[in-house]
């Protein structure tokens, strides 16, 4: 899994404690700005000021980052290629051996995550649009990365194809047992969403290996396919661990305003399309309401579109009042939210970047403990943020 010669601030809204529905950002919230100094190139916030600083550009489209060594990243774009910039520079030859991947529409090469161990294996992971009978589905596989080629490729995940060319889905992480999750959207057949026997609008996880893990919710359940994770999920496009909890949470993008983000327990029904917080394309409210007994409410919603994407927790050095907080890029608006997280609730959020850089559909943490960001665009960019001082 991802935005000018003054000091940009954000500004944050608070939950009261006994509040017991989500957080609705209104729209009127806006990028506060102060002019504080004459370097483009910082920017105040709350706890941190920060400097951005360009890493590599020439990137088409970039889509998702990893950091396999600490001066080596790896980045995938969605047209189908896979990059790397070793010591800060951007390798002019793509990595070859990867899959053919279906790119149109909203489909492409969706992710790529290496294995927890990837020191001692090599593996890395991508899902990807692909085409066959029936049409597009996404598939996620394991390759093993050598001397700038992926070898020994195995499908770990194929989901059943469908016509439509939209909500793939495609985002990955891996939980602390070294098993992996993975967001599949509901290829914009929203009722699929709820159907036990679809994997579409779910989240799955398997094994390292593509096997089903012994204590996931559905295994053995009649008329459920027994990768599900959790159901009810119209379009995952970020997946953050939470240190210290090991909870998964979930950005997950709404039809017109409602945008959420979802903290995601086995079983789970997350109530796409029969609740949202979202509106259809007529502005009429969508399903029964906003609403359900058994169907989970997202942590944090936003009232207009913000189209969340890729995300991660901070647990760096670099920025030791920022530890435990949730960075979340967005493709409108081109900001970079930082959501405060106490235990599992929302409690405040500060937006950050507002159209400085472009649409940013990837966030990550470095093992330098900088934040990199990526920018969605045929000109490309890595982006680190770095302390002011």
């Amino acid at each position: 899994m991802h935005q000018s010669s003054i000091f940009r601030t954000g500004m944050r809204w608070r939950l009261a404690a006994a509040l017991a529905l989500p957080l609705l950002v209104p729209p009127a919230l806006a990028l506060a700005q102060a002019e504080q100094g004459s370097d483009p190139n910082l920017y105040a916030s709350q706890k941190h000021p920060f400097r951005v600083v360009s890493v590599v550009t020439g990137l088409r489209q970039p889509i998702a980052v990893a950091f396999p060594s600490d001066d080596a990243i790896i980045i995938a774009e969605r047209g189908g290629t896979v990059r790397v910039v070793r010591n800060g520079k951007l390798d002019p030859s793509p990595v070859q051996g990867l899959p053919e991947v279906a790119v149109g529409g909203q489909g492409g090469l969706l992710d790529l995550c290496i294995h927890p161990q990837f020191e001692r294996n090599h593996w890395v992971y991508f899902a990807f649009a692909v085409a066959g009978d029936g049409g597009l589905g996404t598939r996620v596989v394991r390759a093993t990365l050598s001397g700038g080629r992926l070898r020994d490729h195995v499908t770990v995940l194929d989901q059943a194809r469908s016509q439509g060319n939209q909500r793939f889905g495609g985002r990955m992480s891996f939980l602390r047992d070294e098993t992996l999750v993975v967001a599949l959207g509901d290829r914009g057949q929203g009722e699929r969403a709820q159907d036990l026997l679809d994997l579409a609008g779910k989240t799955v996880r398997i094994a390292d290996d593509g096997s089903i893990p012994g204590d996931n919710p559905f295994l053995g359940r009649p008329g459920a396919r027994p990768e599900i994770y959790t159901f009810g999920n119209r379009s995952g496009r970020g997946l953050a661990l939470q240190p210290g909890t090991g909870l998964v949470w979930q950005s997950e993008q709404a039809p017109r305003g409602g945008d959420e983000i979802n903290v995601l327990h086995p079983g789970e029904n997350y109530g796409w399309p029969r609740i949202s917080y979202g509106i259809d394309a007529a502005g009429t409210p969508i399903g029964t309401g906003r609403i359900h007994p058994r169907m989970k409410q997202p942590r944090h919603v936003w009232a207009e579109q913000v189209a969340p994407a890729g995300m991660a927790f901070y647990d760096g050095i670099a920025f030791p009042n920022w530890v435990g907080d949730l960075f979340v890029g967005t493709m409108e608006q081109g900001m970079l939210v930082r959501l405060d997280i106490r235990g599992k609730r929302v409690v405040g959020e500060e937006r950050l970047l507002l159209r400085a850089l472009g649409p940013i559909p990837e966030v990550a943490v470095g093992p330098d403990g900088f934040i990199y960001l990526l920018t969605d665009s045929r000109e490309g960019h890595l982006f680190r943020l770095e302390p002011a001082n």
